[in-house]
């Protein structure tokens, strides 16, 4: 029983409404501005697919899921330390698995995703 309703939650998230299929793609990293200051990033890319991601780069990978509604995107990984290990620092705020942002910019060739301690700027690639 518990495996339908698991199967039945999937399905109706994958044909959301508010799923926007501009995001669905690969995007590029760019720049990431906090606090601290900006900097520029061009090895981190995100892959979004029917609310699977995957984060990949030349340190490593990680997977996780999100969700959109609207301009929010929430967005959950597995292991925040794989997480980390791309971003190569603390500072950039993923210590946690999940992360709840803004989105600022979608077109067909931009992304920008705000919350209260960065901005992260995409090209899709």
């Amino acid at each position: 029983m518990a495996r339908w309703l698991i199967v039945f939650l999937f399905l109706g998230s994958a044909c959301s409404e508010d799923f926007d299929y501009r995001l669905t793609g690969q995007w590029q990293l760019r720049t990431v501005i906090t606090r601290e200051g900006s900097c520029r990033v061009d090895t981190i890319f995100y892959n979004f697919d029917r609310h699977v991601l995957w984060l990949h780069g030349k340190s490593g990978a990680a997977y996780g899921e999100f969700l959109q509604k609207g301009d929010s995107l929430y967005i959950q990984f597995v292991d925040s330390n794989q997480v980390c290990n791309l971003h190569r620092c603390n500072s950039l705020g993923w210590d946690e698995t999940s992360r709840n942002f803004l989105i600022q910019q979608l077109d067909r060739s931009q992304l920008c995703l705000r919350d209260e301690n960065m901005e992260m700027q995409f090209r899709r690639y």
